[in-house]
C-alpha cells in the first residue's frame, strides 16, 4: 500500500501505483520502464507526494488503455510520438462519454501533457498536438464546510469510535490536526515526531507530558529556528483561538480516553476551572511538508498538544519517526483515517459529503466567518497564491446572502 508522503521505497510495494504501471498489457516494456522513471523522477526530483504520485499514475494507465484500444495494437514509444489532434480529442471525449468532470479531465490533461514534455527532454519526443487541446470553462466548485457545531460535535465524538485508548488519543489528536490547524490529512500523516513543540507549564503532571514530546530533541526544528525562521505568530494563534467563543478550534471540550497520567478531555472534566487553565497554558507548534516539498511550520492548540502528547505516552509502540501508526505499528494510511470518518458520520449524524479534507475547508471557513484577515489564513493553510484562499470568502457570501434572504423583511414591505 502506498501512502501520502515517503521515500520511493512506498512506491515499489504490493499495490502501489509502480506495479500497476507493471501490470499494464500490450504495451512495450521499454515504455513502461520510461514510464515507472518518469513517476520516480516526480517523487524525488519534484517532491511530489505519493498521492500526488498515485493520481498521476491513475491518470497514465488510464490514458494508455484508452490509446492502446484506440489504436488497436501495442503502445510503443514511436506510437505516443505521431498520436495526432483527433486522437486526444478522441480520448477526452471518451472520458466525457464516461460523465467524467471538466475539472477532472483538466488535471488528466496536465499530468499527459507533463509526460510529453518528459519525454521530449529524455527521450527525444516533440508532440505538438497535445498543447494545442483546449479544454472548456471549468467551474469549481466552492469547498465545503460543516457548520461549527457538527465541527465540535465530531471532535468530541471521535475517541469513542476507537478500539483502544492509546487509538482514541491517536485519531482525536489527528482530528484537531485537520479542524484545529487546517492541515490536510497527508500533511498530518506525513508528521514526524521530531517536528513537534509542544510547551507545557507550572504543573507536575503537564512536565510529564512534556518530557514525553521531549521537544528538545527537536533537532530538525531547532535548525529552522536557528535559521531565522519565526514559529507561528501570536496573531496566528489568537486569530484561532477565538474562531468559535472558546470552543472550536480553540478549546473543544471533547471526550478522550481517560488515564491518571494525561490531561482527560472529558467534557465533564474540562469544564473545569482549573482543567481549562491547563488547556490554556498548553501551547505548540509543527513543521509540516505541504504541497511541492514546501515546509510550513503550523501552531497547535491546546487540545491538539494534549491529544498528541497522550497518544505517545500510551501508544503501544515505540515512535521514533513518523508521529502517527497504525494499529500494528506501520506509519499509518489515510485510509485508514478516512473509514474511520465515515464511521464517525454515520455514527452521530455528520452530513454526506463530509471527509478529513471537509475539517481543513472548515477550519478555514469558521476562520473567515469570525474576521480573520484573509492572509492569516492564506499563511495558515501554506497556500502559495492568495486566490486560492479567496476561494472560501465566496463560501461567506453565500451564507450571508442566505441569512439576509432568510430574515430580510421584504414582504411586510411589499404588503
Amino acid at each position: 500500500m502506498d501512502f501520502y508522503y515517503g521515500n520511493t521505497n512506498h512506491m515499489l510495494e504490493r499495490g502501489s501505483i509502480i506495479e500497476r504501471v507493471n501490470r499494464i498489457e500490450n504495451i512495450d516494456e521499454q515504455l513502461k520502464s520510461i514510464f515507472i522513471e518518469w513517476l520516480k523522477r516526480l517523487q524525488q526530483q519534484r517532491h511530489y507526494s505519493s498521492h500526488t504520485i498515485r493520481a498521476y499514475g491513475t491518470d497514465l494507465i488510464n490514458f494508455i488503455e484508452f490509446i492502446k484500444n484506440h489504436l488497436g495494437e501495442i503502445v510503443t514509444l514511436s506510437n505516443l510520438d505521431l498520436l495526432s489532434l483527433q486522437d486526444f480529442r478522441s480520448w477526452l471525449a471518451d472520458r466525457k462519454r464516461n460523465d467524467i468532470q471538466n475539472v477532472s479531465n483538466a488535471r488528466s490533461l496536465s499530468v499527459i501533457r507533463n509526460l510529453y514534455i518528459y519525454l521530449h527532454d529524455f527521450h527525444g519526443i516533440s508532440n505538438q498536438a497535445i498543447s494545442n487541446i483546449k479544454i472548456g470553462k471549468i467551474s469549481k466548485p466552492l469547498p465545503r464546510a460543516l457548520e461549527e457545531d457538527l465541527a465540535i460535535k465530531a471532535v468530541k465524538a471521535m475517541a469513542s469510535m476507537a478500539e483502544e485508548p492509546w487509538i482514541g488519543w491517536r485519531d482525536t489528536a489527528i482530528l484537531t490536526m485537520l479542524y484545529g490547524s487546517g492541515m490536510r490529512i497527508g500533511e498530518v500523516l506525513s508528521a514526524k515526531r521530531a517536528d513537534v513543540n509542544i510547551d507545557y507549564h507550572d504543573n507536575e503532571r503537564d512536565q510529564k507530558l512534556n518530557d514525553v514530546v521531549d521537544s528538545s530533541n527537536n533537532t530538525r526544528m531547532d535548525s529552522r529556528l536557528e535559521q531565522g525562521e519565526q514559529a507561528p505568530s501570536a496573531r496566528s494563534l489568537s486569530s484561532i483561538s477565538d474562531t468559535c467563543d472558546g470552543q472550536a478550534p480553540g478549546e473543544v471540550k471533547g471526550r478522550g480516553p481517560k488515564s491518571d497520567d494525561a490531561i482527560s478531555l472529558n467534557p465533564h472534566v474540562m469544564d473545569k476551572p482549573q482543567a481549562k487553565s491547563k488547556a490554556s497554558r498548553s501551547t505548540g507548534f509543527i513543521l509540516i511538508m505541504g504541497k511541492g516539498g514546501k515546509e510550513r511550520m503550523v501552531p497547535l492548540l491546546p487540545i491538539s498538544c494534549i491529544a498528541i502528547a497522550s497518544y505517545i505516552q500510551h501508544c503501544h509502540y515505540t515512535i521514533d519517526g513518523l508521529l502517527f501508526l497504525g494499529m500494528r505499528g506501520e506509519p499509518m494510511n489515510p485510509d485508514v483515517f478516512r473509514a474511520r470518518i465515515r464511521k464517525l458520520k454515520n455514527a452521530i449524524g455528520l452530513p454526506p459529503h463530509t471527509s478529513p479534507h471537509v475539517f481543513r475547508h472548515s477550519f478555514a471557513t469558521h476562520l473567515l466567518n469570525r474576521g480573520t484577515d484573509l492572509r492569516v489564513i492564506q499563511e495558515l493553510l501554506g497556500h502559495s497564491s492568495l486566490l486560492a484562499t479567496q476561494r472560501y470568502t465566496k463560501i461567506s457570501m453565500a451564507k450571508l446572502l442566505k441569512e439576509y434572504h432568510k430574515f430580510h423583511g421584504r414582504n411586510d414591505i411589499d404588503q
